[in-house]
């Protein structure tokens, strides 16, 4: 058998849940086994498979790493140092899109020199092996926090919202949002169920926040909205009607 272990400070375990999540089908399938221990306030991630699997579960280990470096750590990164004044759903909208943007080069850049994961510290490894990424992310932070308009100005924050996403690919021309008590489910124009991408954070999510950030990946081109739309606040709809197309029902 051979093992892989990767530790993180034990507060941003979620990261590590992540991974286990997405590496689950090949860890099965590779008949091996994976389990997250705490211990003396870290946490570890251990994989445990058979030696003709290691090259295709270092594979899929490396690849999630890197993503979560290159969304996980990159918001938290930039939610740190941006001077934004509050926590609105506006400025967490913003620096969830800013982490999408050049998401592929985050990644490939969170690849370089990824070794070891025998024993490998995940936050270690942004810490000290990534200083290039992190010049990268703090030049779009100086760029940012020189335009003072940018940290107060709502409207100069929704102007450099739009031209963000103006750079993500549209993956579905048209949505149907359907708001319930429980939620919020994504339909196509064919009413297939379409999956959502849940936020990577350490903390409680709020589920309109979640909702945008899907919606920004999706990039549609309109959106009808249908169901209880009572359920969603003044502050989300005013987003919304900033950033999406907003379509009626009795139109589709």
């Amino acid at each position: 058998m051979y093992m892989f272990s990767i530790n993180i400070e034990q507060n941003r375990q979620c990261y590590l849940e992540h991974i286990k999540r997405q590496m689950l089908y090949a860890v099965n399938t590779a008949r091996g086994t994976q389990n997250i221990v705490n211990c003396d306030e870290r946490s570890f991630l251990e994989i445990y498979v058979d030696n003709e699997y290691r090259d295709k579960i270092e594979f899929g280990l490396k690849n999630n790493i890197a993503e979560v470096i290159a969304l996980g750590f990159k918001a938290d990164y930039l939610s740190e140092k941006l001077k934004f004044t509050d926590d609105s759903l506006l400025n967490r909208t913003l620096v969830n899109t800013m982490s999408i943007f050049d998401n592929e080069i985050d990644k490939k850049m969170a690849l370089n020199g990824l070794n070891g994961l025998e024993a490998l510290s995940l936050d270690g490894y942004f810490q000290f092996k990534l200083k290039a990424l992190k010049n990268r992310w703090d030049e779009i932070i100086n760029v940012t926090n020189k335009n003072g308009m940018i940290s107060y100005n709502d409207y100069i924050k929704i102007e450099f919202l739009q031209y963000l996403m103006q750079s993500i690919p549209t993956l579905v021309n048209y949505v149907r949002l359907d708001m319930t008590l429980y939620g919020f489910v994504l339909y196509d124009s064919t009413n297939r169920e379409l999956n959502t991408i849940p936020l990577m954070k350490c903390f409680p999510i709020d589920k309109e926040e979640e909702l945008l950030y899907n919606l920004i990946c999706l990039s549609p081109k309109s959106v009808c909205i249908t169901g209880d739309d009572n359920c969603l606040s003044e502050q989300f709809v005013n987003l919304f009607n900033s950033l999406f197309n907003d379509v009626k029902p009795e139109n589709y």
